[in-house]
């Protein structure tokens, strides 16, 4: 059993790119054809059991190829083959979108690691992370992944935990900042609690010396804040914690091991906030309350599909944050059909009921993330389809293939 590094396996993904490439140039088959990465091309989180090595995207030549054109069939066969010898195998996604995989599991576990942890490294954005509690689980899991993390990215990762803790918070600019990567502000009893914190990513052999701890008082006590707060993913000399010690409690020293706990403690405050969002009781509110509602809670999404037919799918949002919503398929809908007996035609709109308890697991409740659209609406992209609010009207639906 070979596991290959992570440069190792972004080659191969170059390599397959490259062999086919070359394959469909000698048949004259790549115009308007291009790679792109699952991540790229479908701005999601990656499938959990099936890695897509690489996108093929294509309305030239490879599309001709997929769809059938009589003068092609036999290259398609060819291609699949030639595919199946580097180890690999395409499965369509949509006319013009081919996902390529891999045969081996090993190989594909180990493609899977690797997509996540770019994933997870896409996740790491400010306001972002509310409803993702698998960022805070996967360096809780494997702190020395922070090590691998862009300077800016750490200072991130530290806003959004203490963010995720209900703390509110002030990433700084990155340069010029005087010394202070984030802000935290919590109100206490009496009166609001400030922390400035300041956040170095070095490795382990080169430690934190008394210079940068110090001047980190010296801010603290300039500013008048209540609290300084060190963060680093190496390790501290002993005369710096002794500093810290003389300071009575105004400055706190960090490292890797407790940005792992503080990690944990996020990753479970966000999954108990899902798991009260998609209580019983709280969707029986939802339903109640969907005449004059406020915000985006309790609304609902839809979005047409045209694979052969013309469907359509409703979703309540459940939950909102800045960025991101959390949708709740809704199964049942109300039909009038246009073609009896046939009943293939028609208009359908949602049935929000009590029924909608029912589907109150895993697979009908999932994230999307918001997107600006045209003419100032708000889209909701989720599992590969685009959603918009729903105006209230009946949605044309047409099953004949």
């Amino acid at each position: 059993m070979i596991y290959l590094s992570d440069s190792q396996l972004k080659n191969k993904i170059h390599d397959l790119e490259n062999g086919i490439q070359q394959w469909a140039k000698q048949r004259d088959l790549w115009t308007d054809s291009r790679f792109t990465s699952y991540l790229e091309k479908h701005n999601d989180e990656p499938d959990e059991f099936t890695a897509c090595i690489t996108v093929l995207c294509s309305d030239g030549g490879i599309w001709r190829m997929f769809s059938g054109f009589y003068d092609l069939d036999d290259e398609l066969s060819k291609f699949e083959n030639f595919l199946s010898a580097m180890g690999f195998y395409c499965e369509v996604h949509d006319n013009t979108t081919f996902h390529i995989c891999c045969k081996d599991e090993t190989l594909n576990e180990q493609y899977l690691k690797y997509f996540e942890w770019q994933w997870i490294q896409h996740l790491v954005k400010p306001n972002y992370t509310n409803l993702y509690e698998e960022l805070f689980e996967y360096f809780r899991k494997d702190p020395s992944k922070m090590h691998q993390l862009h300077h800016r990215k750490f200072e991130i990762l530290i806003s959004e935990v203490f963010r995720n803790q209900g703390y509110h918070t002030e990433l700084g600019s990155g340069v010029g900042d005087g010394g202070i990567d984030v802000k935290l502000f919590k109100k206490d009893e009496i009166d609001e609690i400030v922390t400035l914190v300041q956040v170095k990513k070095y490795n382990s052999n080169n430690p934190i010396q008394l210079e940068a701890v110090s001047a980190l008082s010296g801010i603290v006590n300039q500013e008048r804040a209540n609290r300084g707060l060190f963060v680093t993913t190496s390790r501290y000399l002993p005369g710096v914690k002794e500093f810290a010690v003389r300071e009575n409690s105004l400055l706190t020293l960090a490292d890797s091991s407790d940005v792992q706990r503080w990690c944990d403690l996020a990753k479970n405050v966000i999954v108990r906030d899902k798991s009260y969002s998609i209580s019983d009781e709280y969707l029986r509110i939802l339903i109640s309350k969907q005449e004059n509602k406020e915000g985006l809670e309790g609304k609902i999404v839809y979005c047409t599909t045209y694979h052969g037919m013309m469907l359509n799918h409703f979703c309540l949002i459940i939950k909102d944050s800045d960025h991101v919503v959390l949708l709740m398929k809704i199964a049942n809908k109300i039909r009038e059909y246009s073609d009896p007996p046939y009943n293939s035609t028609g208009t359908e709109q949602p049935e929000l009921n009590e029924h909608i308890i029912q589907h109150k697991n895993k697979e009908d409740v999932f994230r999307a993330q918001k997107m600006p659209y045209e003419n100032n609406k708000i889209g909701f992209w989720g599992r590969h389809n685009l959603y918009f609010l729903w105006d209230g009207s009946p949605k044309q639906f047409d099953c004949n293939d």
